[in-house]
């Protein structure tokens, strides 16, 4: 029960889309679609520089969820570090899908809908950053986790042994199991008819993985362009 009263993270129709890893704000819309190409490479500079400016709001948030999680606090305090270090995008990926569809995706509080059709105009390789998480974002909104089930999720990420660079690894593997074993039952209770949504939970972990490494492939590249 601990860990299903954990902490939520704030309500996504609320928050900013904090993600290093996603899209512009501030009114970048549909209407760029005209844009000739300098224009078009100024909605890509916003687009870049708006996924920098939110990063630190979002590590924020993600730390904050991170404290309320039972006993990660007690972790050693290198591993608490590395373990947010390398769960952020992962959490915020999750984070970002209820605010997307197959067509796009909210921004901006809400206010402004993002064509997906947009963001692949883009040139490369702002064009390249998006479309991965609409793929797994649409995938993953069929699943239908409630906030007590997503908490429990982002808590098993963020508590993942196999990160690189951790020093005591035996207490993280065994919170995490702790808190695997209270996402099973949650969804056994919340989802009775879908036998099989924890294995699938499990495996959009690996899928995340993935997801991540590339994008942090095409985060190097921009910044080699100086952009």
């Amino acid at each position: 029960e601990q860990f299903i009263n954990c902490k939520q993270l704030p309500n996504q129709e609320h928050q900013p889309q904090t993600s290093a890893l996603t899209f512009g704000h501030g009114g970048v819309t549909g209407a760029y679609l005209g844009l000739e190409h300098s224009g078009m490479d100024a909605v890509e500079l916003r687009f870049f520089q708006s996924c920098q400016s939110r990063s630190a709001e979002a590590v924020r948030e993600v730390t904050e969820f991170a404290k309320s999680i039972p006993g990660f606090i007690d972790l050693d305090l290198n591993d608490q570090v590395t373990l947010l270090k390398y769960g952020v995008i992962e959490v915020l990926i999750i984070m970002m899908a209820p605010l997307m569809n197959k067509d796009g995706t909210l921004i901006s509080y809400g206010q402004i809908f993002m064509t997906r059709e947009f963001l692949k105009s883009l040139r490369k390789p702002f064009c390249q950053m998006m479309e991965p998480k609409f793929e797994f974002s649409v995938k993953f909104n069929v699943l239908e986790l409630d906030d007590s089930d997503m908490a429990l999720f982002l808590a098993v990420i963020i508590l993942s042994g196999d990160r690189p660079g951790l020093m005591n690894v035996k207490p993280i593997e065994q919170l995490q199991e702790t808190v695997l074993h209270s996402l099973e039952l949650q969804l056994k209770l919340n989802h009775p008819d879908s036998l099989q949504l924890f294995a699938k939970l499990l495996q959009k972990m690996t899928d995340l993985r993935q997801i991540v490494t590339d994008h942090v492939h095409l985060i190097q590249l921009l910044k080699k362009t100086e952009i």
